[in-house]
């Protein structure tokens, strides 16, 4: 994915890991949603990887994106998990 969207692999790794517990989560396990993006489920983990990044890329790393606000990881953050430090 990295290739595909330009966002750092470790930048995912680290974000799927927060989120799932690096895939001890409930939704990791019954759903392979290492994100908990939605309440969704995934065919793969590989799957849930793909959803996610093209969806950061295209909400919170796009110029036009709902929730652009610049492309580092604090600019993310500002959005996607505003009450973390």
């Amino acid at each position: 994915m990295e290739k595909e969207t330009g966002i750092n692999a470790i930048f995912i790794a680290a974000i799927s890991g927060l989120e799932s517990g690096w895939g001890t989560s409930s939704m990791a396990k019954s759903k392979n949603n290492l994100f908990g993006y939605g309440n969704m489920r995934f065919e793969s983990k590989a799957h849930s990887i793909e959803t996610v990044s093209r969806a950061l890329k295209k909400n919170y790393l796009s110029k036009n994106g709902k929730f652009f606000k610049g492309y580092s990881t604090t600019d993310v953050s500002y959005y996607y998990c505003p009450n973390s430090d």
